[in-house]
């Protein structure tokens, strides 16, 4: 089991992995953490990635958003609302292409 500090930092990480997508114009059409695999010290990979190229900053803030949402539903057994809180602001901060709202 990870430490608090750990699991806001495996959240940032993570969170700052999916921005990179996003300001790259890709989204996760089944964005959830169990397609990530943890590896040792910090060290995790996307798997089963189902990664799709959106050239409209419209369409990909409508997906990007719905893939949140649904994360959201996903992790509520396994994150408490400030952890979301957190990775939800690491996901908004770290991408530039568009605006991520609050979830």
């Amino acid at each position: 089991r990870l430490s608090e500090a750990d699991r806001r930092h495996l959240l940032a990480s993570i969170a700052k992995d999916y921005a990179h997508m996003i300001n790259q114009h890709f989204n996760l059409k089944d964005l959830h953490f169990e397609n990530i695999l943890m590896g040792h010290q910090d060290e995790h990979w996307w798997i089963d990635t189902d990664l799709r190229r959106i050239c409209s900053k419209h369409r990909l803030s409508t997906e990007v958003q719905r893939e949140l949402v649904r994360l959201k539903r996903r992790t509520d057994d396994v994150l408490n609302p400030e952890e979301w809180d957190y990775y939800n602001a690491q996901v908004a901060q770290n991408t530039h292409v568009i605006r991520i709202p609050h979830i």
